[in-house]
């Protein structure tokens, strides 16, 4: 995937640099999401329990956290509990992606189109409100 939200380099959790050409999931979401945040800790568990049973046989999402930490140390802290790609820690990108999505508030977790373009901002509520079957819901959004 390469469009004008998802491209660029990401980092995994073993500091590999991931190009964006090579996301293959056929959904991706923008996690925007902070260590200092208590509704951000308690969702950020939930959404990797999820993340890990949707990819477990095969890869159906990929999710790219950026940080709202003030500080590398509290980035690197909180990403170590994430097993999705992040959105290196003060790159210049991150205000681009915010405004993009229209993010008022975190945790808020962004659907994005194979276009590039935002197909749900509330990615969030999906997830707290239908759990597992999150999923199939953003592959119909894809689909119409």
């Amino acid at each position: 995937m390469n469009n004008n939200l998802i491209s660029g380099k990401f980092v995994n959790n073993n500091s590999e640099v991931i190009d964006a050409s090579t996301i293959t999931a056929p959904v991706v979401c923008i996690y925007f999401s902070a260590h200092w945040c208590p509704p951000c800790r308690a969702f950020t568990p939930k959404l990797a329990k999820f993340y890990n049973e949707w990819n477990s046989t095969e890869k159906q999402i990929e999710i790219i956290f950026v940080s709202s930490d003030r500080d590398e140390k509290s980035w690197k802290e909180y990403f170590a509990v994430m097993p999705w790609l992040a959105v290196p820690f003060g790159n210049t990108k991150i205000a681009d992606l915010a405004k993009s999505c229209g993010v008022k508030y975190i945790p808020m977790l962004c659907v994005i189109g194979r276009d590039g373009k935002v197909l749900l901002e509330d990615g969030r509520s999906t997830v707290e409100d239908q759990g597992e079957n999150a999923i199939n819901i953003w592959k119909e959004l894809y689909q119409n």
